[in-house]
């Protein structure tokens, strides 16, 4: 796991120290080596230590690494790393988890290695068989690949997009880098400041955590972010690109959903993800997802021996079902204390600061930022987790209340009188709120659209749009449908692939992302595995039945989970937040977004909160003002503008 940075300038006029100045950067990624390439375009380039003096003359491509050690710990395997003949490059941000089976296999068709990593795997597979090959890697990647012979680079990210990988291009530049503060180590030098997109922005407070669009468009202008499963082939002589799509999850989606291959294929992502020359962890919550990880690992004598397991106490009754499985389990559990209430704010800022996008502080991960750190304090460098496991095994009661919604419409009783029942058995509500919701049911029954309310996403944009100053409300209803597009989803399965590729998974993935690598570990996730993909199309019943969730997956937990954390039906997601600041009936909140520079040059700020003021009883509207509070505490860190 590391931070990669890469800076091509057409005229030769780069300036090597603003290279050195981005890869420094990104230290927390790599703290282990950083190093530098440069290539004047004609002959051979050179490797320069990041730290040290560099050159004062210009240089048309700059590869920079900052380097995790975590396989192959020798100074061999730093980068930026080189095919035999020299022709290639690479710097790499992950870890190719089937190296050892892609080593045999490259090995019998007489490729030499001199080093025992996964790096040099990956460069002699595309070197042999091209960008196509990264079909058969399972792994997670960034990386960044210049061919100093056909004179381009390719850019590369894995399917699920686990590991981030942002551009900019002008007539005279390319850039690439991991986060975007490398990317402004040298705009801001050529003194291009932080521009903020009205799109993105406009997505994420209608309510999309972490907007995605087709073209890559990020939270700041001009800045792109390559797509996950694709890759860009830049042409260094013309500085045009192509895009390269054959790896998106999207492809697997189809893969026959195997009820009995399901467990093995668990097992052996674990397996795969345990391959490390560094102490390993794995982050239990109580819940069902990591619970299958932990529980494989444990049963695993050697594995268990240098595997260690982090819990974060979110709930009384995560902690007491965390506890209850490390017992049975036969394992030590490390119980990462709650924070302080004097810690809150500094670890906001920290949180603020590493993200460089507005997050709503509501959910932000504070527990795996909290855990992770422990982590990293006890020499911990890779830790597995359960992301994944709701995504793609069938956990969210929510899709199918989404899904109940496409059946009225179409009048499809039965099967939507199967659904609410379904739906029903998660609900611990009051009979007569669950008489109320049954006079619902009928009612839009007969009459699918009456008395439905504007959807959420909808109903802020309508607010939004009328006081932009940017965007006006045909453009905002446009953004924020594109954003939220589900009308042409009607089962349960469609709406899974859309929160895995442009919904809830985005978000949840740079985010846990963020918070392991400002701690300088790597987040893996064995249920993200590409061979699970397919099983966004188990069969109803096998990830809903008798009330519960994720049935297929709790099936297959093995003997030693007791019974109360297999069919246990109240957890609610590894997050806690103490609201200490950014609440909407905060005066001081509501004043700081009134005022804020950025927010007032995309919209008639103080009229939209007036008109907020005047709705607070709208639920659909409740939290715009956490979300526009959280770009004032960004603000508050970085100089932002249109």
């Amino acid at each position: 796991m590391c931070g990669i940075c890469v800076w091509i300038n057409r005229q030769g006029r780069g300036r090597p120290e603003l290279l050195a100045r981005a890869i420094q950067r990104l230290r927390h990624r790599g703290p282990d080596n950083r190093n530098l390439f440069l290539w004047p375009g004609t002959g051979a380039g050179s490797v320069l230590d990041a730290g040290g003096p560099l050159p004062a003359e210009g240089f048309v491509a700059g590869l920079a690494h900052a380097r995790l050690s975590i396989i192959d710990l020798d100074d061999a395997s730093n980068q930026p790393m080189f095919s035999a003949d020299g022709k290639r490059g690479i710097v790499f941000n992950g870890e190719v988890y089937n190296y050892l089976e892609l080593r045999r296999e490259l090995r019998q068709e007489g490729l030499e290695f001199r080093t025992a990593g996964d790096t040099e795997v990956l460069l002699g597979l595309l070197g042999r068989r091209g960008p196509d090959a990264l079909r058969q890697v399972n792994g997670m990647w960034a990386f960044a690949l210049l061919d100093m012979e056909e004179r381009s680079l390719l850019l590369s990210r894995d399917r699920y997009g686990k590991k981030p990988l942002f551009y900019y291009v002008d007539d005279e530049n390319l850039i690439a880098a991991s986060e975007f503060k490398a990317i402004f180590a040298i705009l801001e030098a050529l003194g291009r400041r932080r521009r903020v997109n009205p799109r993105y922005l406009t997505a994420f407070l209608a309510g999309k955590r972490y907007p995605t669009f087709d073209d890559g468009q990020t939270f700041y202008r001009d800045i792109r972010e390559v797509p996950h499963g694709c890759s860009l082939r830049f042409d260094l002589e013309r500085f045009d690109s192509l895009l390269l799509e054959q790896n998106r999850i999207g492809t697997w989606f189809d893969q026959p959903a195997d009820m009995d291959a399901l467990g093995p294929l668990i097992a052996d992502a674990v397996n795969l993800r345990l391959r490390s020359d560094v102490p390993v962890a794995v982050m239990v919550s109580g819940g069902v997802d990591s619970t299958m990880v932990a529980a494989h690992v444990a049963g695993d004598p050697e594995a268990r021996r240098n595997t260690a397991f982090y819990t974060f106490p979110t709930s009384e009754a995560d902690l007491r079902h965390s506890r209850a499985l490390a017992q049975a389990l036969g394992i030590t559990l490390v119980e990462v204390p709650a924070v302080r209430e004097e810690e809150v704010d500094a670890c906001l800022d920290d949180l603020i600061r590493q993200f460089e996008i507005p997050v709503n502080l509501e959910i932000i991960a504070l527990p795996g930022y909290l855990t992770c750190r422990r982590m990293a304090a006890d020499g911990i460098r890779v830790v597995l987790d359960g992301t994944g496991g709701d995504e793609v095994l069938g956990g969210y009661p929510a899709n199918y209340s989404l899904a109940l919604d496409n059946l009225r419409r179409e009048r499809r009783f039965w099967q939507a009188l199967r659904m609410k029942l379904i739906v029903d058995s998660w609900e611990k509500k009051p009979l007569a709120k669950r008489l109320s919701r049954w006079l619902q049911f009928f009612g839009r029954m007969v009459l699918p659209k009456a008395g439905q309310a504007l959807p959420t996403p909808l109903a802020r944009a309508e607010l939004l749009g009328g006081f932009g100053r940017s965007l006006g409300l045909d453009e905002t209803l446009a953004v924020v449908g594109d954003c939220f597009a589900r009308d042409a989803m009607t089962g349960v399965g469609d709406m899974q692939r859309f929160e895995l590729e442009r919904g809830l998974m985005p978000s949840y993935l740079y985010m846990t992302d963020q918070i392991s690598m400002i701690h300088s570990l790597e987040m893996r996730s064995p249920l993200l595995d590409y061979r699970l993909a397919g099983y966004v199309n188990m069969p109803l019943r096998e990830k809903f039945r008798d009330g519960f969730n994720k049935y297929r997956l709790r099936r297959l937990l093995p003997a030693t989970v007791p019974d109360s954390v297999r069919w246990r039906r109240d957890k609610q997601g590894f997050a806690f937040m103490p609201r200490t600041r950014g609440r909407a009936t905060d005066g001081d909140t509501l004043r700081d977004v009134r005022n804020s520079p950025l927010l007032n040059e995309i919209y008639d700020t103080p009229r939209l909160v007036s008109a907020w003021e005047a709705r607070r009883g709208d639920r659909r509207l409740a939290s715009l003002m956490n979300h526009m509070y959280s770009v004032c505490s960004l603000e508050r860190v970085y100089d932002l503008g249109l």
